[in-house]
């Protein structure tokens, strides 16, 4: 079952924060503090933005990996100890009252811990099977909305965000879901990883002619010269980006109009 992870991890707060702190010991409260503190991180930091579906959560959790489960480990660890363990806290108990809390938190963080462990290993098992699915007819407006909370919470992690302008036309390209995936991540992420100064918009826009679909990205202060397309798809090995490309038929350049602007071109199918 999928959990908002944000939202659990708001209710841990909550959970928190009711907790008496005038019938605590200074050695319990400072582990209060600590998973008020941890939990915060948190929820300020990596998982701010993070997108609320599985489908996304599988993209996007393996990459966070342990700096995610160790906080989260660390939460209930605190509660979990607070709980049992009076006598690393001079002896002292926690009041009842205070008890049905810190159970939540515990019980929260080993959920969630658990879930993202979960995720992790379907991303996993995901990954085998979807590089080797053969390429089908993809409708590119649904895939491009599929996947935008999954670019938009990478961008936010640069200070930037994405913008979509597509209307409800229908185009389909022939090309393999993982695959297309991987390249528009980078094609709209990348640039702003390596290329900007300072917060950055991304707008992408979709259009087609009686035989191509292009896919628009333009940036809102990045200059698309050849050293930066160089960079992009030849340095470190990334030239498997363009073999990608290659296998879709597709083609990429940056706009004769706007050096701000990228355009992957793909072969309308006809349906």
């Amino acid at each position: 079952m999928t959990h908002n992870i944000t939202k659990d991890l708001h209710e841990v707060l909550r959970h928190i924060q009711s907790i008496d702190s005038s019938r605590l010991n200074n050695q319990q409260l400072t582990f209060v503090q600590h998973i008020e503190k941890t939990t915060r991180t948190l929820l300020d930091g990596q998982l701010q933005y993070l997108p609320t579906s599985e489908y996304a959560h599988i993209h996007i959790l393996p990459t966070l990996g342990d700096s995610l489960i160790q906080p989260i480990v660390a939460v209930y660890g605190y509660a979990k100890l607070l709980l049992d363990s009076p006598a690393s806290f001079d002896g002292a108990t926690i009041p009842e009252a205070q008890r049905p809390q810190l159970d939540f938190i515990y019980q929260t963080g080993r959920a969630l811990q658990a879930y993202i462990e979960t995720i992790i290993d379907q991303a996993h098992h995901y990954r085998l099977t979807a590089r080797q699915a053969p390429p089908h007819n993809l409708d590119v407006r649904q895939f491009i909305v599929k996947h935008r909370g999954i670019y938009d919470y990478w961008l936010r992690q640069q200070n930037a965000g994405l913008k979509l302008f597509i209307d409800d036309s229908t185009y389909f390209i022939h090309a393999t879901p993982y695959h297309l995936n991987a390249l528009l991540q980078h094609c709209i992420v990348t640039p702003i990883t390596e290329f900007a100064t300072d917060s950055n918009g991304v707008f992408l826009y979709l259009q087609a002619s009686d035989d191509s679909v292009q896919i628009i990205i333009r940036f809102s202060d990045i200059q698309l010269h050849q050293s930066q397309m160089q960079t992009l798809f030849q340095k470190d090995g990334r030239n498997h980006y363009l073999k990608q490309l290659q296998t879709m038929h597709g083609q990429i350049m940056v706009s004769p109009q706007s050096q701000s602007t990228l355009v992957l071109a793909f072969p309308q199918v006809a349906l």
